[in-house]
Parts: C-alpha cells; structure tokens; sequence
C-alpha cells in the first residue's frame, strides 16, 4: 500500500488573524495572513485544499480557533490541535530568538507537523 505524504501546515491563531505557514521549495515557508471572519476563514480553507494531502497544525485558544478548526474538519481537512503547553517549548527551542512573531510561531508549528 502507498503511502501519500503529508502537507504540514501551521495556523498562528488570534482574534482577528490566522497567520499561516505554507511549505514551498527549498525547505522555506510562504506565510499568508486571513483573517479568522467566515471570508478569511473560506479563503484559507480553499488555499489548504491546493496543497496535496494537507495537515493543518495549531494551537488550541479557545473560541479564536473552533471556526477555522470546524471548517477545516467540514472540508475533511486533517487537522491537530495542540495545547499551548505541549508547543511551547518546541516552538521556543525551534526559534532559537527571543524575538516571536505570529509569522514565525507558525511556521514552527507546521514544521511540529512534519516532526511528529
């Protein structure tokens, strides 16, 4: 039996942003910013459908993040929700910065997607 390989990709989630990771080549990252309303929320849903047999990785944070995850699953999106407490420590060691932006936590949690 064949196995498909994942797409990983990373949602920093807010109260008005879903910053996204995308792999491209070369091992780096396209992020896109939706915004976490029902358009934003659709786009980023069409947007991961693109990618061949998508992943998507995020953090748990409560009311912000049930729409996307609950759109992601109605699409048959695969989808893990993390506590902030199991990534934290991952994502602080990954940065290896002191400087954290929404743009880098997601990248690192796609790159917990591919990890794990």
């Amino acid at each position: 039996m064949e196995t498909l390989a994942r797409t990983f990709i990373g949602i920093d989630v807010s109260k008005d942003d879903l910053v996204t990771a995308f792999p491209s080549e070369k091992e780096q990252w396209d992020v896109v910013n939706f915004g976490n309303a029902e358009a934003g929320i659709a786009a980023l849903v069409q947007k991961v459908k693109e990618h061949p047999a998508p992943h998507v990785v995020l953090e748990a944070t409560g009311n912000y993040s049930m729409k996307v995850v609950f759109a992601l699953c109605e699409n048959q999106v695969p989808v893990s929700v993390l506590n902030p407490k199991q990534s934290k420590g991952f994502i602080q060691g990954v940065l290896l910065s002191t400087t954290k932006t929404d743009a880098k936590d997601a990248c690192a949690l796609a790159l917990y997607g591919q990890l794990e």
